[in-house]
């Protein structure tokens, strides 16, 4: 489980489950059968977002205040 400063990323996860839920039924079936959590995969592909519009040479500081301070 993520901590309590990640609760946004979490809400974002969720988002991201519902959508492949009812965009890609036969992929999120076959994700519930072989036990593949999206979070798996989307946690990263979140931060990677949000740290694509970051200048690299800041980054290690908004990931710092990311779980300093959460969302």
């Amino acid at each position: 489980m993520l901590s309590y400063g990640l609760v946004g990323v979490q809400l974002h996860e969720q988002n991201i489950e519902r959508l492949c839920q009812a965009q890609l039924p036969e992929l999120f079936s076959h994700f519930e059968k072989t036990f593949v959590s999206v979070s798996l995969f989307s946690t990263d592909w979140i931060i990677s977002m949000f740290l694509s519009f970051v200048p690299i040479e800041l980054s290690h500081q908004y990931i710092e205040l990311l779980f300093e301070k959460g969302w």
